[in-house]
């Protein structure tokens, strides 16, 4: 696969909203898209989840599976699953406050909609000891995605930046 990337949009979120989406970033034009999220914050402890936007809004049903390799520096590795869940985990934050949080997500075939939208993520976060993440997740119906939205298991978010690029 070629990793020449095209800009196709960002969006930045306003402190104290409870999610943000990035809609109308899929298209037909490219299979695989990369997603990058920076300047991540949230105003209290919290996961960072996400789920597909469709046609009609944000997909909220127990349509998601998802698997999650935790690693963290100050204890032994473990891992998430999750079969029939309503969104995608992502980053945990053990405080509000943390530094140099990132995402980054792989999206693939989100415009086909004869087939599932597989997504594949790492992340990182400093909460005063170093956590990494590295997951898969697909969404279980055969469906044109449009677009990503973004939330915090508890509280809202306080910085948020995500910039969406096409693979050629």
């Amino acid at each position: 696969m070629s990793t020449n990337l095209q800009f196709v949009k960002s969006t930045t979120a306003a402190i104290g909203v409870s999610s943000l989406s990035i809609t109308d970033c899929f298209s037909a034009e490219y299979d695989v898209y990369q997603v990058t999220v920076t300047t991540l914050q949230t105003s209290t402890s919290a996961n960072i989840d996400v789920r597909v936007i469709d046609e009609s809004g944000v997909v909220t049903g127990a349509t998601y599976n998802e698997a999650i390799q935790v690693l963290a520096s100050n204890t032994s590795f473990s891992a998430i699953t999750g079969e029939g869940v309503t969104s995608m985990g992502g980053i945990n934050f053990n405080n509000g406050a943390v530094t140099g949080a990132s995402i980054n997500i792989t999206v693939y075939n989100p415009h086909d909609s004869s087939s599932f939208t597989f997504l594949t993520d790492s992340s990182n976060a400093w909460t005063g000891n170093l956590q990494g993440y590295h997951g898969i997740g697909v969404e279980k119906t055969a469906q044109t995605i449009t677009g990503l939205n973004f939330f915090p298991s508890t509280g809202t978010l306080t910085g948020m930046n995500i910039v969406v690029y096409g693979v050629k």
